[in-house]
Formats: C-alpha cells, structure tokens, sequence
C-alpha cells in the first residue's frame, strides 16, 4: 500500500529555511514523514517537525526546570543544530551538542578561530 507523507517549511525570521539531515540517506531536506492512519495533515507535519529536530523535547524540560544551566542534547546528528539557537533565545540558556563540540574541537585542531554564526552560543 502506498504511504501518504507530508513535509514542512519552516521559515525563521531571517528567512532561513529550516532543514534537517536525514539518516537514511544523509542528505539535507526538509522535515517530513508518513501520515499515520486518521492522523490530519497538519498533526502529521507538526509531529514530524516535533521528532526530527528535537526542539519540543529540550523546551519542555526547560519549562519543567529553569533553574538549570544550560541543555545537552547528546545527538550526534546534524538533526538539532537548526533549533539550538531558537532554544538559547527563547530559554536565554546555553545549548551543547555533540556535534557543536566536535566541530568546535576540529577547528581549534586547524587553528581556525572564527565565530559560526547561527549553531548557538558554543561555535559563535
């Protein structure tokens, strides 16, 4: 039987589009997936946004405890780097991932020293 899928554009207000890395074939694109049986179109596309960047999990445990430092999330995708810095604006809290720090470590390695605007606080 054929699948029913959706996919979202998201645009933020630098008019950035948001795009993940998919695992199945690592190329860049944006959000989407299957519509589950009776789920409408606009639950699917939210739900698929929701699990593929990681954002709604790492706002909620903010919410539940803002006395915290800052957020790990140890994904080590590039999947969440396209929430980091909407999760530090609207948390005011810092946001570390692995692949944040493993870039950031590979251009201390090369001697590069230049702020990477746009992957949050860690890379600028």
């Amino acid at each position: 039987m054929p699948a029913i899928g959706v996919t979202a554009v998201i645009v933020d207000d630098d008019q950035r589009v948001l795009l993940h890395r998919r695992r199945d074939f690592f190329v860049w694109a944006l959000p989407g997936g299957r519509i589950e049986p009776g789920e409408p179109t606009e639950s699917a596309a939210a739900r698929e946004v929701r699990e593929e960047t990681g954002y709604e999990i790492a706002a909620s445990l903010l919410r539940e405890n803002p006395d915290v430092e800052g957020v790990y999330m140890p994904c080590n995708k590039w999947r969440i780097t396209s929430v980091i810095e909407r999760i530090e604006k609207e948390f005011g809290k810092p946001v570390v991932t692995n692949t944040q720090a493993w870039v950031l470590e590979a251009l201390r390695g090369m001697g590069i020293a230049q702020p990477i605007p746009g992957f949050g606080r860690l890379l600028r």
